[in-house]
């Protein structure tokens, strides 16, 4: 599964020009943005979904939410945007309302890029939570939101087979990333500058099924913590160490 940050600086197709990818959509709606990421990334679109907020928060309300732990204290209003958003470190049940509220979050450190990763945090839940018997038996009428608040080019079989399919879905098999790169501001805009190389790889990787010829030379890894965790975070370090 592949994020794109929306900041992301890119051609678009058809000669619009160097802007974000995000402007795609705005400009051509999804066929240009099928095209922009066909040509930015080589690669081939089969299908598309889009999915609307209202159908979000519908969507995440017939299932009967979705369990989540919240890593932050989240706070934020945004009274122009109709957006107020007041969450504590902790376990949630994240309904229709307060899981759009944590999925447009961005006012931490890392911006929008820590909002891609709760966005896959999240579809990791709703994937489990899709997986539940309860959630079995709701696939007729969430099929029927689906088709109310969606707009796809994949027919109603083929989203009942997506939706079956969900079921045997191992999560452990599943590998979430962003397209590697980083911020850069020119002037008041703010651009995701993609890694080109880093995103080959990528690309290669997970679409190609390419395995990349890497030694220990060229991994290096980190280990991000909390201060409570910081002890515990030496002794995985030392055992690392000892790993070579």
């Amino acid at each position: 599964a592949i994020s794109i940050p929306r900041d992301s600086k890119v051609y678009l197709a058809d000669e619009h020009g160097v802007q974000k990818i995000n402007a795609a959509y705005a400009l051509g709606g999804i066929e240009l943005t099928k095209k922009t990421i066909e040509e930015t990334l080589g690669i081939r679109i089969h299908n598309y979904m889009i999915v609307n907020a209202e159908g979000v928060r519908k969507l995440i309300d017939a299932i009967g939410g979705v369990p989540i732990y919240i890593d932050q204290n989240m706070h934020y209003n945004d009274y122009s945007a109709h957006l107020y958003i007041n969450f504590n470190k902790g376990n949630h049940i994240l309904d229709g309302e307060h899981a759009e509220q944590y999925l447009r979050f961005r006012k931490d450190m890392l911006g929008d890029i820590g909002r891609v990763y709760r966005q896959q945090k999240f579809v990791k839940a709703l994937i489990e939570q899709l997986k539940s018997p309860e959630t079995v038996k709701k696939i007729p009428e969430l099929l029927k939101i689906a088709s109310l608040y969606t707009r796809t080019d994949m027919n109603l079989y083929q989203l009942s087979q997506y939706a079956s399919v969900a079921r045997e879905i191992d999560l452990n098999k599943v590998e979430f990333v962003t397209l590697p790169g980083g911020p850069n501001k020119k002037g008041i805009i703010s651009y995701w500058i993609l890694d080109p190389e880093k995103t080959q790889q990528t690309i290669n990787r997970l679409i190609y099924h390419k395995k990349a010829d890497m030694t220990e030379d060229d991994i290096s890894l980190g280990i991000v913590f909390t201060r409570e965790q910081e002890i515990n975070a030496y002794e995985i370090r030392e055992q690392f160490k000892s790993l070579g």
